[in-house]
């Protein structure tokens, strides 16, 4: 059965954060994982070997308070 979910990442302050990673890890072995609340331009890869989910794209500074949805 399809599991969906909405990940937000945030930048709960006080400060920009510059250099910002991301980094998310499901189960391993799933299949027909899909990400379709990326913002415009990004794109998400899921590992079924290791369960790492890579995203590019994503903005590399976040503003205090900003929420980066993928």
């Amino acid at each position: 059965a399809p599991v969906t979910g909405i990940i937000r990442f945030r930048n709960a302050g006080p400060s920009t954060s510059t250099g910002t990673t991301y980094a998310l890890t499901l189960t391993p072995g799933l299949t027909g994982v899909v990400f379709g609340n990326l913002p415009a331009g990004v794109t998400a890869s899921y590992n079924a070997g290791t369960g790492a989910v890579t995203f590019t794209g994503m903005p590399s500074t976040v503003t205090s308070g900003t929420i980066v949805s993928g």
